[in-house]
């Protein structure tokens, strides 16, 4: 079994996932404190990391993440630190990530 730091804040399952094709069967989970995990869902093991870091550069938990429509990207936001979108591959797992700052709103500080 994995390690989930806590309760499990967001996820998302593998939009082409087949339970005939079990390479298919993934989910992500963001937890606080935690990378965002890809998830096997038949054997509950880690398949990939993926590490979004704030402007200090300290790995920040988001909290929501899901998967692009094709699979192919993974977008994760709701940071505390930073109105930010953080935009992985999700062949390239790690810290590696396209960051878009977020317009301001009302509430933000920044």
């Amino acid at each position: 079994h994995h390690q989930m730091g806590d309760t499990i804040r967001s996820y998302s399952w593998y939009p082409h996932m087949n339970s005939s094709d079990p390479s298919t069967c993934a989910l992500l989970c963001a937890s606080r404190d935690q990378p965002i995990h890809l998830i096997d869902a038949y054997t509950s093991a880690i398949r990939a990391s993926y590490r979004p870091y704030n402007g200090m550069d300290e790995m920040e938990s988001p909290t929501v993440v899901t998967f692009s429509p094709d699979g192919g990207r993974i977008f994760a936001a709701g940071f505390r630190t930073d109105r930010t979108l953080h935009v992985f591959r999700t062949e390239l797992p790690g810290r590696e990530s396209d960051v878009l700052r977020l317009g301001k709103t009302r509430r933000s500080k920044d």
